[in-house]
């Protein structure tokens, strides 16, 4: 069964499936949905979490178990003995794994469904049907729970689809549990990016833990996420892209033929969008979209009416991987156009400049509803130099690069945006110029391009200020503030927040004058300019508090009371910590609760105070399932504890604890440092 160590989020989906397990009238629940999505996962929560059954048993179908000794397992598990067993002949053991699910409240998992259909979702093995045709003619408290990649369509169970992943703050906790360093909004972006996708996030862990053992952070992961390859759930090494083109390759042919061309669609679609995107009939396109679905690789929408048409969708995430397989769809593109041009007034009709800037603006809302819409900018770029329209020709040129560098085409944005640059400049509209220049240096940062990003910064820099467009100066000097830093030309950089800082005030930006006051204090922090970064975190903290930003108002508490902590000022930094432990408790960060509390009690003089509040976030710690940081809690502050007071056997268990989390979550730095303490303790 997969470990529920780093549970996170599936409330919903959870009380749906105990609801299913509860209901007399239902004996076969299902959960499908595309590799890694955590459905085994699911269902071993709810495995473990359902007390109402006499017996349980799991049986993963990966493992290469025909039926028969499926059955024989389960039988043996609920008491049958191997004798009786073993004069059940083949045949009969799906009526007497029935007859046993019939004699009392049992749960029985098949998890890997898929493993035991063939490519056509038909049975492998005529003995599955058998039992499956017999388990429905029944009714009683037992219950088969399912996990599957496809929705095989001769099985009625009620089948919960799996398609989204977990939500950031969701897949921000699961990256800080594995031992991944960063900050919250760091991890939360990062899972923004891979979709919340459960096995993406697991394999940046395990790649960040081996690959950058000292110091996991976040930051340090490369661009492309979706090659990123580790074990997962026994096997040896893997990608997210390896579990599609499993699913994918298990398609016949002629529906990789329509797959691929569909995935240019990003908003909602029906079967006759998919008919002409993909050449085929409506009836056959209306078929394929629900094999698609039943496989996974599709979502199909609640009806919004009877008399309207059935609606599918991609998962953005899978929908990328589609697209990396898919290759030129430039047919695909043409087509989509030719279907559209219908819903959308023809350019060609609008080249008097009167009607130019409706034109832009009809196209922009196209753009938002499908990615077909890029040809149809083509069509605009070419109608604007046709009629002479620069500003509107430069304007189409961003916006197409604006939906590139979305797709992650960043090399093709960059063109773009090079040829919106030298438009603007032509025609002397600088305030696009100057948006135009910082969008292509916030992709070149991106691509760690630095030198070429912070000369693009200085020239927007430069034009904003001509121009007077302030809040975008700012935002330019303190992107490149961030470049400098990340390049540890820290004076440089302090000198770029001083002058954002500055602008902010004046426009009024206070959420914004707040982080950059705080980002300028925590590089002051590390240069040991512990004063000055006091001074700045008081302002931060006033300015959170004015907006209402609770959580930076806490975190920026927190900063302070560790300055003061290292200035040996211990009743001041107590008084903060325990603001910033009420401010956690308030807005329900229960990790900066813990946190703050280890930090407060490691200023106490009363050891036996100190270790009782370790204790407290030790079980917050277990209790959000941070096994990083039950680690570290153990390491630095428990242990140490136990040992001032003298409990030299409890500070080397706990040290060895520490040590055995440490190996469990791949964290070598963990292990070293417990091995460590535990050799200075035994002398």
């Amino acid at each position: 069964m997969p470990t529920l160590t780093y549970w996170q989020g599936r409330t919903q989906e959870q009380a749906q499936l105990h609801a299913w397990l509860k209901d007399a009238a239902i004996p076969l629940v299902g959960v499908y949905g595309l590799g890694g999505f955590g459905k085994s996962t699911l269902a071993a929560r709810v495995y473990e979490d359902s007390r109402q059954f006499v017996g349980k048993f799991w049986a993963d179908l990966s493992q290469t178990l025909g039926f028969p000794d499926v059955a024989r397992r389960a039988l043996f598990a609920w008491g049958m003995p191997a004798e009786q067993m073993a004069e059940i002949e083949e045949i009969r053991l799906g009526a007497a794994l029935v007859q046993q699910l019939g004699r009392g409240a049992y749960l029985l998992v098949l998890d890997n469904l898929e493993s035991v259909l063939t490519e056509s979702d038909e049975w492998q093995s005529v003995t599955y049907r058998q039992f499956f045709e017999l388990l429905l003619r029944t009714a009683g408290a037992s219950k088969v729970l399912l996990t599957s990649r496809n929705r095989p369509p001769s099985l009625p169970a009620r089948w919960l689809p799996l398609t989204e992943g977990l939500t950031p703050e969701e897949g921000a906790a699961l990256l800080r549990r594995k031992g991944v360093l960063g900050g919250d909004e760091e991890l939360q972006l990062v899972s923004r990016r891979v979709g919340g996708y459960p096995l993406s996030l697991v394999l940046i862990a395990g790649w960040l833990l081996a690959e950058e053992a000292a110091d996991p952070q976040v930051r340090y992961l490369p661009g492309d996420l979706w090659a990123l390859e580790g074990p997962y759930q026994g096997e040896r090494q893997l990608s997210v892209e390896q579990v599609f083109d499993w699913s994918a390759g298990r398609l016949e042919e002629r529906l990789r033929q329509v797959l691929w061309p569909l995935s240019i669609l990003r908003q909602p679609f029906d079967a006759t969008t998919a008919a002409v995107v993909a050449g085929v009939d409506p009836p056959q396109a209306e078929a394929d979209l629900g094999q698609l679905e039943r496989r996974s690789l599709l979502q199909r929408l609640p009806a919004a009416g009877r008399e309207g048409p059935r609606l599918f969708r991609w998962q953005p995430q899978v929908r990328e991987l589609a697209q990396r397989r898919a290759g030129d769809q430039s047919t695909a593109h043409g087509q989509a156009v030719s279907h559209f041009a219908e819903r959308v007034q023809p350019l060609q009709q609008m080249r008097d400049q009167e009607n130019l800037r409706q034109a832009e603006t009809d196209l922009l809302q196209f753009l938002k509803q499908c990615d077909a819409a890029i040809a149809l900018y083509d069509e605009a770029i070419a109608t604007y130099q046709q009629v002479g329209a620069r500003l509107g020709y430069a304007n189409a040129l961003q916006a197409k690069a604006d939906v590139l560098q979305f797709l992650k085409q960043r090399e093709a944005a960059i063109a773009l945006y090079d040829e919106a640059i030298a438009t603007y400049q032509q025609v002397g509209a600088r305030l696009g110029y100057a948006n135009a220049l910082k969008a292509k240096a916030d992709v070149l940062q991106f691509l760690k391009q630095c030198d070429a990003a912070i000369a693009l910064y200085d020239e927007a820099i430069a034009t904003y200020q001509q121009v007077g467009a302030r809040l975008g100066y700012a935002n330019a000097l303190q992107a490149k503030a961030d470049v400098l830093q990340f390049l540890k030309q820290r004076e440089a950089a302090i000198a770029l927040y001083d002058e954002a800082i500055a602008t902010y005030q004046q426009v009024g930006a206070r959420l914004g004058y707040a982080n950059a006051l705080k980002a300028k204090a925590d590089v002051l922090q590390f240069l040991k300019q512990c004063d000055a970064a006091i001074a700045l975190y008081d302002e931060a903290i006033a300015t959170y508090q004015q907006v209402g930003a609770r959580l930076g108002y806490a975190n920026a508490l927190q900063a302070k009371a560790d300055v003061l902590q290292f200035l040996d000022q211990r009743e001041a930094a107590i008084a903060l910590y325990d603001e910033a432990i009420a401010t956690y408790q308030q807005v329900g960060d229960r990790l900066g609760y813990a946190n703050a509390l280890c930090s407060r009690a490691g200023l106490l003089e009363d050891a036996s105070a100190a270790l009782e509040a370790f204790l407290q976030a030790q079980q917050i710690y277990l209790a959000v399932q941070d096994r990083y940081s039950q680690a570290r809690n153990l390491i630095l502050y428990i242990s140490s504890a136990q040992a001032a007071l003298g409990q030299v056997e409890a500070a080397l268990e706990s040290l060895q604890q520490a040590a055995e989390i440490g190996q469990a979550i791949g964290v070598d730095i963990l292990v070293q440092f417990a091995q460590q303490r535990m050799a200075e303790l035994r002398g």
